[in-house]
């Protein structure tokens, strides 16, 4: 499922006013009124692969937490809905909260383990706090739900990198070209590759320092 299918399928369709304060749950009426609520005021503010980011300002920050405590209502009541986790790990993304965010994935994860979406977005997030080992675990993961995925191959050598496995690294995004060559990403990822195995990069430890 790809990512705009994915999030149809999470927020649902139409819009629901926003309540003045995260109401307590009392029922099924309840929670889906709180959750289309939430996710109204987090969706503009999503990180999405290909989208422009919209800013987010003090005013809207603080929209966002009172989101996130609403969702934090929807899961309590509904423990297993986790379409819930994962919209709230995209908020705690918006507010650059990269602890919370990596916990909400998880749980978003260890709920829906067959959608390489959901594994992708846990994956990012333990590669931006440093966590190369389940980083890579969840990467696999994902490939091994669509091996053709040339974007989860990519992912992979990403994990590689920050799990200290540069020439790993290396055979997964000359995987991800030979599948889709012109990807403009993958191919800087590669260069960054080849500067760690030759040493003219040191390793990074997250993805920030790969970016740097």
């Amino acid at each position: 499922m790809k990512v705009f299918t994915l999030l149809s399928a999470l927020l649902g369709f139409g819009e629901v006013a926003r309540p003045s304060e995260p109401t307590p749950i009392r029922d099924a009426d309840d929670h889906n009124r709180v959750y289309k609520a939430a996710c109204d005021i987090i969706q503009p503010y999503m990180r999405l692969h290909g989208e422009p980011e919209k800013k987010v300002t003090k005013h809207s920050a603080t929209e966002l937490k009172q989101a996130i405590q609403m969702l934090d209502a929807v899961t309590t009541y509904a423990p297993r809905n986790w379409n819930a986790f994962w919209i709230k790990g995209k908020a705690y993304q918006a507010i650059e909260d990269r602890q919370a965010a990596c916990a909400a994935f998880k749980s978003a994860f260890d709920l829906q383990d067959k959608n390489p979406d959901v594994a992708r977005e846990y994956m990012l997030e333990c590669l931006n706090l440093g966590n190369g080992t389940e980083g890579l675990r969840a990467a696999q993961h994902a490939l091994a739900l669509d091996p053709s995925d040339a974007g989860l191959h990519a992912n992979l050598a990403l994990a590689f990198i920050i799990a200290a496995k540069p020439n790993e690294a290396l055979a997964a995004i000359d995987e991800a070209l030979r599948l889709d060559p012109q990807d403009k990403i993958s191919q800087n990822v590669r260069k960054v590759v080849l500067k760690i195995i030759d040493g003219t990069k040191p390793q990074p430890r997250t993805l920030g320092d790969l970016r740097n």
